[in-house]
């Protein structure tokens, strides 16, 4: 999205810090827009949490995945949720020309 971004993560250890995480996103994303000239404030990110949560149901997950894909389709961006080459949507359709591939790997959730 053009003033926002949706991130589902699934850490890889069983223990972990959502901070450490968090930072690990965040700063390098700030950074380049730095760089980019794309800040206006002293502040990339807004302060707070954010709308986060976790998701433990398979079906929820999938839900927000879906929530998540369309949102570009919603706003009148594209037509596809595909189409918007910044959503994970392109990949898991298939595309090999994306900017982030994803990890094929699904967790077991539960029901």
């Amino acid at each position: 999205m053009p003033e926002h971004v949706h991130l589902l993560i699934w850490p890889r250890q069983a223990v972990y810090n959502i901070s450490t995480i968090l930072a690990g996103v965040k700063r390098p994303v700030a950074y380049r827009a730095r760089e980019a000239g794309l800040l206006e404030g002293p502040h990339f990110w807004l302060p707070g949490g954010g709308f986060d949560g976790n998701l433990v149901e398979t079906g929820t997950v999938l839900a927000e995945i879906d929530y998540i894909h369309r949102n570009p389709v919603r706003r009148g961006l594209c037509k596809r949720p595909e189409d918007w080459r910044y959503s994970s949507a392109g990949f898991w359709a298939g595309q090999t020309d994306v900017p982030l591939a994803m990890d094929r790997t699904l967790p077991a959730l539960g029901s």
